[in-house]
């Protein structure tokens, strides 16, 4: 993004570069496997104090120091029962919930990267590696999230894999995708890609146009909000089940205001002329390379599937504008 923000010759803020290594970030974590997720620090400091308190509890027990019944052996019992119970429920939040999720930097996000991003191939991308065979024609599924197959296990469930399934083996179908893409991002890597297509299909999603809208000096809402309170920041960031609730209750009480200031800014990026007409101009640079390969593009027009109706007003004008340039399109 910072790449994009230079070549474009916007001017940008502290606060907007913060925000742009921030979303790099995200954009790793999303795009690179991560490492199986390990107990840190805090962890271990828990799980020592769950076993000092064992062997307190119990050698003051057998010395007679604390008899059964007493108000301090009470306490001890109380406090050891609960430490158990919160490791318990540690243990269980980091097993068993792991999903996916807008975020990212979740822990139960990271978690489901580390287990589902996979295989990454030797140009990054989540995919097999692609030898090209001459007798088989080459086709190019292109796009962000969706064909990356954010949310989805295994990505042989992608439409992608399904497609090359019914394609048969006449066909090697390569999905060139990574999360957080705009068109721009999507061109750059088809034109640096080593093997030509025959066929592209191009997966297109009313964001894809942010990259026009940061060219224009468009700013990008945060989409999110303060950080955890000082005091509970620490066993917000190790704690898997703290972690997990104080995020969800996050997203639960902001997500209305999110969503708006996101459409707001999408219907701005949509309505400005000049922020069309550089959109205009980065989705006819993909025309080009398919024309100059002799491939046929075929455009599917993905909406916010949270509300379809409201994004009529930017998948139609998509769709005018490929029905213009006789691109084949799919809504």
């Amino acid at each position: 993004m910072t790449e994009t923000s230079r070549r474009s010759g916007v001017a940008t803020s502290a606060g907007e570069r913060r925000l742009e290594r921030h979303e790099e970030k995200v954009q790793f974590v999303n795009n690179v496997p991560l490492p199986a997720i390990r107990y840190n620090g805090f962890k271990m400091i828990f799980a020592c104090m769950v076993v000092a308190l064992s062997i307190v509890l119990f050698v003051c027990v057998r010395s007679g120091k604390l008899k059964i019944g007493s108000f301090a052996l009470n306490i001890l019992i109380s406090v050891f029962t609960l430490l158990c119970l919160c490791a318990l429920l540690e243990l269980v939040f980091y097993a068993f919930f792991v999903c996916s999720d807008g975020f990212s930097f979740t822990l139960a996000s990271k978690r489901w990267n580390a287990r589902y991003w996979k295989p990454i191939n030797a140009y990054g991308y989540r995919d097999t590696e692609h030898v090209h065979v001459n007798a088989k024609k080459i086709l190019f599924v292109v796009g962000d999230s969706i064909v990356a197959g954010h949310g989805i296990e295994d990505y042989r469930d992608r439409f992608s894999n399904v497609l090359a399934r019914k394609l048969g083996e006449s066909w090697e179908v390569i999905s060139i995708a990574k999360n957080g893409w705009d068109t721009n991002d999507e061109y750059d890597a088809m034109v640096t890609y080593p093997l030509k297509p025959h066929m592209i299909i191009l997966s297109y999603f009313i964001n894809d146009i942010e990259g026009a809208a940061r060219k224009s000096g468009e700013r990008r809402p945060v989409l999110m909000q303060d950080k955890p309170p000082p005091l509970l920041a620490p066993l917000i960031k190790h704690s898997y089940c703290a972690n997990y609730f104080y995020w969800r209750i996050h997203r639960h009480n902001f997500a209305d205001t999110l969503a708006n200031q996101y459409r707001e800014y999408l219907t701005r990026a949509y309505e400005s002329t000049h922020t069309w007409q550089v959109h205009q101009k980065e989705l006819t640079h993909i025309m080009e390379y398919a024309g100059s390969n002799g491939s046929e593009l075929i455009v599917i027009v993905f909406p916010d599937f949270s509300n379809i109706e409201q994004s009529k007003v930017f998948t139609s004008k998509i769709v005018a504008f490929m029905n213009e340039k006789g691109v084949r399109v799919i809504d």
